[in-house]
């Protein structure tokens, strides 16, 4: 017998009943013993119900002799099993893919797939690319219809495998990921504070993001007011030349090193040595047949010429133009930086059940040059320093479109996230916890 639930879903009842039975019996527990502290719930949980699979499909005792003879002789095999790439559309449930490998009589792979897309208790796609089996049907969603001896024989695999492997649960590919890159830094120490200083200048950077996410740096000179830069190749000749400028039609300046203040000063010798680093990178590109697009009044900063920006503007303001948001003060800050995430329980929409937890956040703009890297977070661009630039890459790979984050901990492994991850990841991020009660009665008291 089987139940529709509210978006048209089938799910058997059965199976539905028991994780409605699990989580109202854990909610009077947790009720329970919250006044006094022990409340770890040890009993078993399950992701997956492989033995709900054959449910509906009608699978005959010669079609599953069939598919275990094909096993048997090498024609498929489990390649792997895959949790959360995909997730139910209506629920947010994380699904899971198993992919196969075809072989021929003689035990040589084919050029066909078959891969299979399980929600907790059923079959919900199947694409089986062989050619006696694609005119069956031109959509598998949903399997209306009879198995193929291939896919007949991958469900029989996948069932097993799902028995064999109970951790499985909803913890996806990118968190499994992070999991393990965080766990290698445990007991690293990622934050050194550093002093800043902070000068007035007469020869100003300023600062430009393209919407391609390229930094762009020029400059601005004089006395009482201050003039663009325009030509910065110009700007060279005539301070190597001590020779005047003029800007716009009535300002002219006489240029030399040695009008320039100690502070300006160091911007100025920056910018030689860029330029002579652009124009280094443009000559081997041009020798390769290549180029860079030319932009007279600006640097692009990356490299060793973003490392030495930074070291040359640790703990000054300047201005930075966004496109589309105009312009703002920012200073550049070798403060140790924390990006903000939050963890919350994932609770299940239907069942109420609790799944595991989710980790999300939004992270700053990164800048990386060849030996540091800098990102853009609210007024500050901050210098990160090598041992947080190894906490800070486990997540940026993590992170999807625009830097975001949405990662999922299955329940089977929150307490491996708890008790091994969690600590490394609040030395590289302040973490707003949900709820934290709730998550605690499914902990266990002590690492594993």
């Amino acid at each position: 017998m089987e139940e529709k639930n509210k978006n048209n879903r089938t799910i058997p009842l059965q199976a539905l009943n028991a994780l409605q039975e699990e989580e109202s019996m854990r909610r009077e527990e947790h009720a329970e013993s919250s006044s006094s502290g022990a409340s770890f719930h040890s009993e078993e949980y399950q992701y997956f119900f492989p033995d709900e699979f054959e449910k509906g499909l009608h699978i005959s005792e010669a079609e599953r002799e069939n598919a275990r003879r094909l096993i048997r002789r090498g024609g498929i095999r489990l390649r792997q099993f895959y949790t959360g790439t995909e997730t139910f559309s209506r629920t947010n449930e994380v699904l899971g893919e198993a992919l196969f490998t075809l072989s021929d009589p003689s035990g040589y792979p084919v050029p066909y797939n078959l891969d299979m897309i399980f929600s907790r208790t059923k079959v919900i796609v199947s694409r089986c690319s062989m050619p006696d089996c694609i005119p069956r049907e031109d959509s598998r969603s949903y399997l209306h219809r009879t198995l193929c001896v291939h896919e007949t024989a991958g469900l029989l695999l996948a069932e097993d495998y799902l028995r064999e492997h109970p951790e499985l649960d909803a913890t996806t590919p990118d968190m499994s990921r992070f999991m393990r890159d965080v766990e290698s830094l445990r007991g690293t120490n990622l934050r050194h504070p550093e002093d800043s200083r902070r000068v007035m200048l007469r020869m100003e950077p300023l600062l430009s993001l393209l919407s391609s996410g390229t930094l762009l740096l020029s400059f601005r000179i004089g006395a009482s007011r201050m003039y663009k830069i325009r030509d910065l190749e110009e700007f060279l000749n005539n301070m190597t030349r001590r020779q005047e400028m003029a800007f716009g039609k009535k300002t002219v300046l006489k240029m030399s090193p040695d009008y320039l203040d100690e502070t300006s000063l160091q911007w100025y010798r920056f910018f030689v040595a860029a330029r002579k680093a652009d124009q280094s990178l443009r000559d081997s590109l041009a020798d390769a047949g290549s180029r860079l697009p030319e932009k007279p009044d600006s640097i692009v900063l990356s490299g060793y010429t973003l490392d030495n920006f930074l070291r040359t503007a640790e703990g000054r303001t300047m201005q930075l133009k966004e496109p589309g948001e105009g312009s703002r003060q920012i200073t550049v800050s070798g403060e140790p930086y924390s990006p903000h995430l939050d963890l919350k329980p994932d609770i299940h929409s239907e069942t109420g059940a609790l799944e595991g937890v989710i980790l999300s956040g939004r992270l700053p703009r990164l800048f990386t040059g060849a030996e540091t890297a800098c990102c853009l977070a609210g007024d500050k661009l901050y210098i990160l320093k090598e041992e947080m630039q190894e906490g800070l890459e486990s997540l940026y790979q993590a992170a999807s479109y625009q830097y975001r984050l949405n990662m999922r901990v299955g329940r089977i492994r929150m307490g491996e996230f708890y008790h091994k991850i969690l600590p490394a990841l609040r030395q590289i991020a302040d973490i707003h916890e949900e709820d934290p009660d709730l998550i605690n009665g499914y902990l266990p008291p002590e690492p594993y």
